[in-house]
């Protein structure tokens, strides 16, 4: 299903999509680019930059950008309890970093990322791939922003059914004031060692991206 050499270029094309995608993106109409993405790759399925393409259109849709993530992931909170990122659900709001995510919010990202990712990732692998998109590297770096993100949003998701809700246990109450650690909060996790083998995988495949970027 694949249209990899283009030998034809009909009306209403892969690439005219994909032209008024970028065009609709750079415009801020993210929900109109999706559109105009989603009709390239209905065209040809492998086009790579269409998934690119869509997969940012799909994280700016939610408010957020690689760079406001990776900000966010490289957050330190200088508070009296640990803290992951994307983990305030609004209780305990720091006016300097702005680390509000109530639930709504979260699960709006942890939702996209689950597109985002598996877009990101067939271009990755050389599933998805075309002349205008050769160069993987900057897609690494954005697969492996969006795979960590979506590894510390799913220790929010600790019943494991690919949604954040008020049925999740925040795992804030793992931790006391003091830093330290208590196994009774942790025991009330559904699946623990599923929770953790799938956050485990998610953030291993994240760093191999880096340091395939480093080489």
């Amino acid at each position: 299903g694949c249209n990899l050499f283009s030998f034809t270029n009909p009306a209403n094309s892969d690439s005219d999509y994909v032209a008024e995608g970028w065009e609709y993106f750079q415009e801020g109409k993210y929900e109109d680019a999706i559109e105009s993405f989603n009709n390239a790759l209905e065209e040809n399925p492998c086009n790579a930059d269409a998934l690119w393409g869509r997969a940012k259109a799909r994280l700016r849709a939610t408010g957020n950008n690689p760079a406001t993530l990776i900000a966010q992931l490289s957050t330190i909170q200088e508070t009296r309890s640990i803290s992951l990122p994307f983990m305030d659900p609004g209780d305990n709001i720091d006016p300097v970093t702005s680390n509000e995510w109530p639930v709504e919010k979260a699960n709006t990202l942890y939702q996209s990322l689950f597109h985002v990712n598996d877009d990101l990732e067939k271009i990755y692998s050389g599933e998805a791939r075309n002349s205008e998109l050769n160069d993987r590297t900057d897609v690494a770096v954005d697969y492996a922003a969006s795979l960590a993100v979506h590894g510390i949003l799913m220790f929010r998701d600790t019943n494991l059914d690919s949604v954040i809700s008020e049925e999740d246990l925040n795992l804030d109450a793992l931790f006391n004031e003091d830093g330290i650690l208590e196994l009774t909060a942790w025991q009330q996790v559904e699946d623990p060692g599923a929770l953790v083998e799938h956050i485990a995988t998610i953030l291993i495949t994240s760093s191999d991206l880096i340091y395939s970027v480093l080489e």
